[in-house]
């Protein structure tokens, strides 16, 4: 799909424009969207805030059943929850384990605070969209939080993934659609993070 982080971020911004964008800001949502998200964001003379969320699965290799925020908004996909049998108990001590780990890696990274997004138009962009939990995760926080507006941008979003969050953002704006994406770097020819 894309050759490295740096090639969709210059698709992105081209795509971006011709839409003639109103956000008052750029949330980014995973680790791995930093790159992508701080080169459109500066094409486009926004301001970015991190809004780290992560997947929760089962087991270490187990299926993604959910997502939560560094703010603790949590974001269930109850028909997964239900198939494999997850206690509340067990999704409540992940996600509040996951939530304290998330904070500690956006401090280690100089990401302290939670975004204000109250009244705002909001465009969360990622790198790529595969299973959609950590964009539902976040979306439902800018909701919580009172945004005005919300749109979400990446690269692509995997078709699944974006039957789901359509009802979630008011736009969805992306390059590809594929039918299905195991992870991001799978829309990637290179990986080209650098790990944090």
């Amino acid at each position: 799909m894309f050759r490295d982080r740096d090639h969709a971020a210059e698709m992105m911004v081209n795509y971006l424009e011709a839409k003639n964008p109103d956000f008052d800001r750029v949330i980014v949502n995973s680790f791995t969207g930093l790159p992508v998200a701080e080169k459109v964001a500066d094409k486009l003379n926004l301001g970015i805030s991190p809004l780290f969320c992560t997947e929760l699965s089962k087991g270490l290799n187990g299926p993604t059943y959910g997502a939560v925020c560094q703010d603790g908004t949590l974001w269930l996909n109850d028909a997964m929850v239900r198939e494999f049998m997850i206690s509340p108990e067990y999704i409540s001590d992940q996600a509040e384990c996951t939530r304290k780990e998330i904070v500690e890696k956006a401090r280690q990274a100089g990401y302290e605070g939670m975004p204000q997004v109250k009244g705002e138009n909001i465009l969360v962009l990622n790198d790529g969209v595969s299973s959609g939990m950590r964009s539902a995760a976040a979306a439902g926080s800018c909701i919580k939080n009172g945004s005005s507006q919300l749109t979400l941008a990446a690269p692509f979003i995997s078709s699944t993934a974006y039957g789901m969050l359509e009802n979630l953002f008011d736009r969805i704006y992306c390059l590809e659609t594929p039918s299905f994406v195991v992870s991001v770097d799978d829309g990637y020819w290179a990986s080209d993070l650098k790990k944090f």
